[in-house]
C-alpha cells in the first residue's frame, strides 16, 4: 500500500497548487516529486526521517481526527440528512450488497494494514523484542479506533453522494462544502503532509528489508544492496532499488491507463493490499510454528494464556480478508499480479538461494559486515 501514496496524494496536492486534478499528465510530475523527495530524505539521514515521521502523527491527528469531530459539530447543528444515510447503500439492495461487500471492505483492509513497519525498523529500535510487539499494537488499535471516527465524520459529512463519488478529489470536495475554500486548503496541507510521511517510512522500511537481506546474502547483487554510505551511514542502494519498484509500477500503471485505455492502476491498487496479506499470512504461520520457541527466548514479548486464541483470531482475519481480496471476480487480474511476484520468491530460492544456503554462503547465521563496517542502526545511536 504505502509505495502507491505518492499515486494517490497527487491529485490532492493538485488541488492545493491550483491544478487540475484530473490532468493526468501534472499528476505524474506531482507523483515522481513525492517518490524523489522520501528517497533524498532517506539517504540523508535516519534521524531526518524519523523527525518527519514524529511531525506527521501531529497532522495526521489534526488532518483526519481533528477535522473529522469538526465536521461531526458542523453537521449536528446543521443537518443535511438523517444519521441514518450512513447505512445509505447508493441504490444497491439485496444480493447486490453482498456482491459490493469486499469493495467496502478495501477502506477497513487499507487503514488496518502497514502496522509492520514496526518490525521492518526494528534494527532502529531499543530492546526491539519487547518494544516493536507493543507498536505494532498500538498501531492497530489507534489506526481502527482513530480511523473510525474519521470515517464517520467524512461520511456524515458528504453533501451529494453521487457528487462525491464521481469526484476526483472527495475529501476538498466534502472540506469545501463545509470549510471553505482557505481553510479546506489548511487542512488538506495536514492531509498531504501525513501521507507524504507514510511515504517517507515506507521508503525507509523497505530499504532496510532489501537492506537487511542483502546482509546476508539472500538477494541478487547482495554484495551492492548491502553497502551502506560512510557519511550518510545510509544505505543508498537499497533506498534506490526499493524507490526504482515502485516507481515502475507507477510509471507502467500510468503508460498503461492513459495511452491504452486499461486499468493498471486499479489492478495494482488492489494487489498492493493482497500482497501485504500474503506476508501476513505467512508471518501467522510461521509464528504458530515457532511460538513456544520464540516465546522462552530472554526478555520475548509475552501474549501469555492469549497467544493461542489471538493466533487463532489473527489467522481468520487473515484469511478472511484474503478470500474477500481474491474470490470477486473483479479481483482476479490482481490475483494474477500477486502469483507471478510469489511465484519470483520460490523460483529463486530453487534456482540460487538453496545453493547458497547449503554452502553456508548466505543466512543469518552468515551475515556480511556492510563494506562500511556500520549498519544504518548506528545513525540514531
Amino acid at each position: 500500500m504505502v509505495p502507491a501514496s505518492p499515486l494517490w496524494s497527487s491529485p490532492l496536492w493538485a488541488t492545493i497548487l491550483g491544478l487540475d486534478p484530473t490532468n493526468q499528465t501534472s499528476n505524474l510530475i506531482i507523483t515522481l516529486v513525492l517518490f524523489a523527495l522520501p528517497l533524498g530524505i532517506n539517504i540523508i539521514s535516519v534521524a531526518l526521517a524519523a523527525r518527519i515521521n514524529n511531525v506527521a502523527v501531529f497532522t495526521e491527528i489534526i488532518g483526519t481526527v481533528v477535522v473529522a469531530l469538526i465536521l461531526i459539530i458542523l453537521f449536528a447543528t446543521r443537518p443535511i440528512h438523517p444519521v441514518s444515510f450512513l447505512f445509505d447503500t447508493g441504490g444497491v439492495t439485496g444480493s447486490g450488497i453482498l456482491a459490493q461487500l469486499p469493495f467496502a471492505a478495501l477502506m477497513g483492509i487499507f487503514t488496518i494494514v502497514g502496522f509492520e513497519l514496526a518490525a521492518d525498523l526494528s534494527e532502529e529500535a531499543l530492546n526491539a523484542r519487547v518494544t516493536v510487539p507493543k507498536a505494532v499494537i498500538w498501531s492497530v488499535v489507534s489506526s481502527a479506533a482513530l480511523g473510525m471516527v474519521a470515517l464517520i465524520g467524512f461520511a456524515l459529512a458528504i453533501p451529494d453522494l453521487r457528487k462525491i463519488a464521481a469526484s476526483p478529489v472527495p475529501l476538498a470536495d466534502i472540506f469545501g462544502y463545509w470549510l471553505g475554500s482557505g481553510l479546506t486548503k489548511v487542512f488538506l496541507l495536514f492531509v498531504v503532509f501525513s501521507i507524504f510521511s507514510l511515504s517517507v517510512v515506507g521508503t525507509a522500511a523497505t530499504g532496510r528489508l532489501i537492506f537487511s537481506l542483502a546482509r546476508d546474502n539472500m538477494l541478487p547483487v547482495s554484495s551492492v544492496l548491502r553497502r551502506v554510505d560512510p557519511r550518510t551511514r545510509t544505505p543508498i542502494p537499497a533506498l534506490l532499488a526499493a524507490t526504482s519498484l515502485s516507481l515502475i509500477f507507477t510509471i507502467y500503471g500510468y503508460l498503461n491507463d492513459v495511452y491504452f485505455g486499461g486499468n493498471a492502476f486499479t489492478v495494482l491498487i488492489t494487489a498492493t493490499a493482497t500482497l501485504p496479506y500474503l506476508v501476513y499470512l505467512a508471518t501467522v504461520l510461521a509464528y504458530a510454528w515457532k511460538r513456544n520457541r520464540l516465546m522462552s527466548l530472554p526478555g520475548a514479548f509475552r501474549l501469555g494464556g492469549w497467544a493461542k486464541p489471538v493466533t487463532i483470531a489473527a489467522l481468520a482475519w487473515v484469511l478472511l480478508v484474503l478470500a474477500l481480496l481474491t474470490i470477486p471476480k473483479d479481483f482476479w487480474g490482481a490475483d494474477v499480479v500477486c502469483a507471478i511476484v510469489e511465484l519470483v520468491a520460490p523460483a529463486w530460492w530453487l534456482l540460487v538461494l538453496r545453493g547458497r544456503l547449503q554452502r553456508g554462503e548466505a543466512g543469518v547465521s552468515q551475515v556480511a559486515a556492510p563494506v562500511t563496517g556500520i549498519t544504518p542502526a548506528t545513525a540514531v545511536e
